[in-house]
Protein backbone atom coordinates (compact mmCIF):
# COMPACT_ATOMS: atom_id res chain seq x y z
CA UNK A 1 0.00 0.00 0.00
CA UNK A 2 2.76 2.69 1.07
CA UNK A 3 4.61 1.60 -2.30
CA UNK A 4 1.61 2.27 -4.34
CA UNK A 5 1.14 5.37 -2.62
CA UNK A 6 5.28 6.62 -2.84
CA UNK A 7 5.15 5.61 -7.12
CA UNK A 8 2.11 7.41 -7.69
CA UNK A 9 3.32 10.85 -5.60
CA UNK A 10 6.85 10.33 -7.95
CA UNK A 11 4.57 9.63 -11.07
CA UNK A 12 2.60 13.14 -10.07
CA UNK A 13 5.78 14.73 -9.47
CA UNK A 14 7.33 14.22 -12.74
CA UNK A 15 4.34 15.24 -14.42
CA UNK A 16 3.29 18.47 -12.75
CA UNK A 17 6.54 19.09 -11.02
CA UNK A 18 5.55 22.60 -9.95
CA UNK A 19 2.19 21.89 -8.59
CA UNK A 20 3.53 19.01 -6.83
CA UNK A 21 6.57 21.03 -5.45
CA UNK A 22 3.85 23.62 -4.18
CA UNK A 23 1.66 21.63 -2.63
CA UNK A 24 4.40 19.38 -0.83
CA UNK A 25 5.75 22.61 0.49
CA UNK A 26 2.16 23.81 2.05
CA UNK A 27 1.39 20.71 3.50
CA UNK A 28 4.64 21.14 5.19
CA UNK A 29 4.65 24.94 5.56
CA UNK A 30 1.18 24.58 7.90
CA UNK A 31 2.37 22.63 10.79
CA UNK A 32 5.74 24.09 10.92
CA UNK A 33 4.03 27.50 11.06
CA UNK A 34 1.07 26.74 14.13
CA UNK A 35 4.34 25.18 15.94
CA UNK A 36 6.44 27.64 15.52
CA UNK A 37 3.61 30.35 16.73
CA UNK A 38 2.07 28.60 19.16
CA UNK A 39 5.83 28.25 20.63
CA UNK A 40 6.46 31.74 20.62
CA UNK A 41 3.02 32.17 22.19
CA UNK A 42 3.91 29.89 25.17
CA UNK A 43 7.39 31.64 25.60
CA UNK A 44 5.50 35.37 25.67
CA UNK A 45 2.89 34.03 28.35
CA UNK A 46 5.61 32.36 30.65
CA UNK A 47 7.96 35.25 30.12
CA UNK A 48 4.94 37.63 31.32
CA UNK A 49 4.05 35.55 34.45
CA UNK A 50 7.64 35.54 35.34
CA UNK A 51 7.82 39.20 34.68
CA UNK A 52 4.66 40.20 36.31
CA UNK A 53 4.87 37.79 39.18
CA UNK A 54 6.22 40.05 41.95
CA UNK A 55 4.23 43.06 41.48
CA UNK A 56 0.69 42.26 43.44
CA UNK A 57 2.45 40.68 45.82
CA UNK A 58 2.80 42.53 49.21
CA UNK A 59 2.76 46.25 47.00
CA UNK A 60 0.87 49.35 48.04
CA UNK A 61 0.35 52.02 45.77
CA UNK A 62 -0.14 55.43 46.68
CA UNK A 63 -0.75 57.99 44.75
CA UNK A 64 -0.44 61.67 47.03
CA UNK A 65 -0.98 63.39 43.82
CA UNK A 66 -4.79 63.68 43.38
CA UNK A 67 -7.66 62.74 45.20
CA UNK A 68 -10.77 60.50 44.35
CA UNK A 69 -13.75 62.11 46.78
CA UNK A 70 -14.32 65.76 47.58
CA UNK A 71 -12.13 66.38 50.59
CA UNK A 72 -11.85 69.97 53.09
CA UNK A 73 -12.71 72.17 50.41
CA UNK A 74 -10.53 70.32 47.26
CA UNK A 75 -12.80 69.46 43.79
CA UNK A 76 -12.71 65.99 42.99
CA UNK A 77 -9.51 64.63 41.40
CA UNK A 78 -7.24 68.01 42.93
CA UNK A 79 -3.95 68.43 42.63
CA UNK A 80 -2.47 68.36 46.38
CA UNK A 81 -0.18 71.15 45.47
CA UNK A 82 -3.22 73.30 45.49
CA UNK A 83 -3.26 72.15 49.24
CA UNK A 84 -3.66 75.89 51.32
CA UNK A 85 -0.32 76.68 53.47
CA UNK A 86 1.93 74.79 50.99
Amino acid sequence: MRFNLLKLFLNEFRKRKKKTALITFAIAWVPSSLLLMMSFGRGLSNQFRIGFHGLGIDLILVDGGRTSKDYQGLPKAGLSNSLPGM
